[in-house]
């Protein structure tokens, strides 16, 4: 469950990070749920002000914490030792909607203290914060110390955590964990939920992703997947799989096809309840989002060896793969060595490039579509 709450106290916190804070439910957030008072009500302890122990891996484990409004997402447990607890797996800063919550937030922010975030709820009011924030920063200048140099790296600041937050209430809202929802923000920054609700597919390019939890991802952002882009990201990923697991730096395209096949057939069953997977269909796609994607796939064939197969490398590694044989074949003639560019005659040079991979292409379209 999400739980807003306001962190009264820091009970315990060590050197990783780990903490044990004594809180209270936060019923200004837009996340407070009257039905929250008696749930929380069960948790609390005797003479403990009202307070209810929440424990967690704080991810800010240097910063003050106190009088700060959170999300908490967990669930109450009852520890051995410790009794009853709300044990968070996430946390992240909830929008402030009080004057003590405001000061401790605005303490967090670069060149703002204690002092100088009081000053600020008392001359503009808490109403009008978020409006100066997003709309005229500048008019902070008018509070002592603050120079216009300084005003830029508190709107950053204001910016990064407004689109954090709202990142992790738009995933929340579409059933995605907020443990992703930082990895994803820790790669993309500002611009995560453009490229998610651009392309979530882009979530293979993350460590340990796999396609199958991008797919995830994709069914719960979008009613109706575009089959080529899920196509693309298959390939991609098999591929990149294949280089990774088995140290193969392309594949049969026949092979290729089997495993994306397979790949797609195990998504489908998983995260479209109720559809059929259709085959054909993606037997269908799969040359055609080769040739259109020639940014990413080469498909190649050694037309000097008779029933020589085709074989689908990533754009990346068979460009890798051409320099080295390249390199190898200068040098073994004692001739300089040149690494192709699109500095050097790039319009000549992508031509070239364009037709030799577009033939073999076709080449592979007509023999296997």
């Amino acid at each position: 469950m999400d739980l807003p709450v306001i962190i009264e106290k820091i009970i315990f916190r060590s050197d990783k990070g780990f903490s044990i804070l004594a809180c209270s439910l936060n019923p200004y957030s837009s996340k407070y749920q009257p039905e929250m008072e008696d749930i929380v009500t069960k948790n609390i302890k005797p003479n403990s002000y009202n307070n209810f122990a929440v424990t967690m891996n704080m991810l800010e484990s240097h910063v003050k914490m106190e009088g700060r409004q959170y999300i908490f997402t967990g669930n109450f447990i009852k520890h051995e030792r410790y009794g009853e607890q709300f044990k968070a797996d996430f946390g992240y800063q909830d929008h402030p909607t009080t004057n003590d919550g405001m000061i401790a937030y605005l303490c967090t922010l670069p060149n703002i203290g204690p002092v100088r975030s009081t000053q600020i709820i008392k001359k503009f009011g808490l109403a009008e914060i978020e409006r100066i924030m997003e709309e005229e920063p500048n008019e902070l200048t008018k509070i002592n110390g603050i120079t216009e140099a300084r005003v830029s790296p508190i709107k950053q600041a204001w910016d990064r955590d407004k689109a954090l937050r709202e990142l992790y209430m738009w995933l929340n809202e579409h059933s995605i964990s907020p443990i992703l929802a930082k990895r994803i923000y820790n790669t993309w920054g500002l611009e995560s939920f453009k490229i998610l609700t651009t392309n979530p597919y882009k979530l293979i390019e993350i460590p340990h992703i796999g396609f199958m939890r991008a797919d995830e991802v994709a069914h719960k952002i979008f009613k109706n997947v575009p089959k080529d882009v899920r196509t693309v990201a298959c390939m991609r990923y098999v591929l990149d799989e294949n280089l990774h697991k088995n140290s193969n730096l392309c594949m049969l395209y026949s092979s290729l096809i089997e495993a994306s096949i397979e790949e797609l057939r195990k998504g489908t069953e998983k995260n479209n309840v109720g559809v059929e997977f259709d085959e054909k269909e993606y037997r269908r796609l799969i040359p055609q989002c080769i040739k259109n994607n020639l940014n990413i796939f080469v498909a190649v064939k050694n037309t000097v060896v008779d029933n020589c197969p085709v074989f689908v490398y990533l754009k990346s590694i068979w460009d890798k793969e051409k320099y080295v044989a390249t390199s190898i074949y200068h040098r073994s003639k004692n001739e300089p060595v040149q690494k192709e560019t699109d500095d050097d005659n790039p319009n000549a040079q992508k031509e070239n490039r364009h037709k030799q991979i577009q033939l073999e292409v076709e080449s592979v379209i007509s023999k296997y579509s």
